[in-house]
């Protein structure tokens, strides 16, 4: 599944795309605290894809980003 997240400000506000290349039954966005460490964050993507979502983050809005495909995986 290919995630994508992209911002934008338009009239003085911010604007946030995803998009994904499959149906998906959710999608999920994490602040990300400035202090938090790159570890910890590569750690909460890992346990995001054990639990069946594809993740990407943006250190600029800081923010993860995940989603889950609604079609099912083949094995």
């Amino acid at each position: 599944m290919k995630l994508e997240y992209h911002s934008f400000m338009r009239d003085n506000r911010k604007l946030r795309i995803i998009r994904v290349d499959k149906p998906v039954n959710e999608v999920v966005i994490y602040d990300i605290d400035p202090k938090e460490k790159l570890e910890t964050i590569k750690e909460w993507i890992e346990n995001e894809r054990l639990n069946g979502r594809e993740c990407v983050v943006d250190f600029k809005d800081r923010v993860i980003v995940c989603a889950r495909s609604s079609v099912p995986q083949s094995p």
